[in-house]
């Protein structure tokens, strides 16, 4: 039975990621060019994850079920046990992950959809925020965070944004809610040009 709290190392983390994603991309970019159709955001993580451990930065991964997406918002559980270079203590870490994939639109501007709602109308960013709450407090010992991993074609927009730069940047639009595309656009173009804020090799950077 695979190690449910694997130790990764942060720095190897953030040096192996760089090449599990570009793999990651090349893959994208191969599917959609041939086939004309965007793969299935899931599959990417699968395959981001099979990579990370391919080259000895394992995580425990658990895709959740579509029922379980629907009410708690996430479709992916990551954890693991890191070590803090600074003070060398160890924590147990779980991220709670919302996959998705940029999508050029009719204008060539890259589009991931973050206003998804579930089938009661609630956001997907609203209960994948709650539910970390709810397990902050239900377990104190381990450190939770969420977020969106976001695959691109292009490997520089390969980002991982915390729910909570989502949840913030979606209350001040203008028009807010507005209509979903509107939104989904805005939100990626501004996560789109702070890029350098976001990238998945600095996921476990969140935990700290």
């Amino acid at each position: 039975m695979a190690d449910p709290w694997p130790q990764v190392g942060i720095e190897t983390y953030k040096d192996i990621s760089l090449t599990a994603l570009a793999e990651v991309s090349i893959y994208y970019r191969d599917f959609a060019e041939t086939l004309r159709e965007v793969p299935d955001e899931r599959g990417l993580t699968d395959l981001f994850i099979l990579k990370l451990a391919h080259k000895h930065a394992r995580f425990y991964g658990t895709r959740t079920t579509g029922r379980v997406e629907g009410r708690e918002g996430h479709d992916y559980i990551f954890q693991c046990t890191i070590k803090r270079p600074t003070n060398g203590q160890v924590e147990r870490v779980r991220m709670y992950i919302q996959a998705k994939t940029f999508k050029p639109d009719n204008n060539g501007i890259l589009v991931a959809d973050f206003t998804y709602r579930n089938k009661q109308g609630v956001l997907q960013m609203n209960l994948l925020q709650q539910t970390v709450a709810q397990e902050r407090i239900n377990d104190p010992t381990i450190r939770f965070f969420a977020g969106y991993l976001i695959y691109c074609t292009e490997h520089e927009f390969n980002l991982f944004v915390p729910v909570d730069d989502v949840i913030a940047a979606y209350t001040i639009l203008p028009n807010n809610p507005g209509p979903g595309v509107v939104a989904n656009r805005a939100l990626s173009q501004l996560f789109v040009q702070d890029k350098l804020k976001y990238p998945i090799f600095d996921l476990l950077q969140d935990a700290m």
